[in-house]
């Protein structure tokens, strides 16, 4: 009961946490709505099929990508039912709560969530091996056998996905620099932006309001959403990352789309 009571009131600090700090920072106590999440908030019965439909496909997404790490997780937890099973049955209690609150939240929200950004799937399976090595029994060479060889495969992959986000952190990066270099070469003081960012493949997934905020507190370029007329002012003229406008503003166009300024 007290592991149970343990699982839940840790998670319950963490989202407290999370909530806080997002007060502190983006003035709103609770979750921040992206645009590029597309989030379809409940109104009735027809939007709560479509959030169902949603968080199934992404519990599909999750059991697909991380099939591996979810059979070596059972597998380590029938291990530490067999040495203790009320351990185990308190940790897959305490892990069904908080796997049941998150996707509720999901439902509720209707968002797009990449299962990659799901951490709390990752607490579940190193979880697991937590209850194992604590289960109470002697310690065994074929229990540290069990633990040790379940581990590698997951601390793998953990490892490849940890090293895909930063390469494509650095290239988000290094899109980002060169943007800079390209506007502060035009000399303008005022910057536009035109078209989805996300056409960018460096940008993908990524918001017109991070990008923002990134070029704002890294190098001080306020880059704002271009107005109607002046975004249909440079559509006809030849393509050009930036585009130097006769009143000495800069846009910065985007290969197509429009700029998704929502934040939900």
């Amino acid at each position: 009961r007290s592991s149970v009571n343990f699982q839940k009131g840790s998670y319950l600090l963490g989202v407290l946490t999370s909530f806080s700090l997002n007060k502190v920072f983006h003035g709103k106590f609770g979750i921040i709505f992206e645009g590029w999440r597309k989030a379809h908030p409940l109104h009735g019965i027809e939007d709560l099929k479509i959030n169902i439909l949603k968080v199934s496909h992404f519990w599909i997404d999750c059991f697909s990508i991380y099939k591996i790490e979810f059979v070596i997780s059972f597998v380590i937890l029938l291990s530490a039912f067999y040495f203790n099973r009320r351990q185990a049955i308190q940790f897959v209690f305490g892990s069904f709560i908080v796997f049941l609150f998150e996707t509720l939240i999901q439902v509720a929200s209707g968002l797009d969530v990449p299962v990659r950004s799901t951490y709390w799937i990752w607490c579940f399976f190193i979880g697991t091996f937590s209850v194992f090595i604590r289960a109470e029994e002697p310690d065994t060479r074929i229990k540290r056998s069990l633990a040790f060889l379940g581990a590698v495969p997951i601390i793998g992959s953990g490892v490849l996905i940890w090293s895909e986000t930063i390469q494509h952190s650095t290239k988000v990066s290094e899109y980002e620099y060169y943007l800079k270099n390209r506007t502060e070469a035009t000399g303008a003081a005022t910057v536009y932006a035109c078209g989805d960012n996300q056409t960018v493949p460096a940008l993908k997934d990524r918001s017109y309001r991070a990008l923002r905020l990134a070029m704002w507190k890294q190098y001080e370029i306020n880059l704002q959403p271009g107005p109607d007329a002046v975004c249909e002012a440079v559509a006809s003229l030849l393509w050009t990352d930036i585009q130097l406008m006769p009143d000495h503003t800069a846009i910065v166009r985007f290969p197509a789309g429009k700029l998704d300024t929502t934040s939900p």
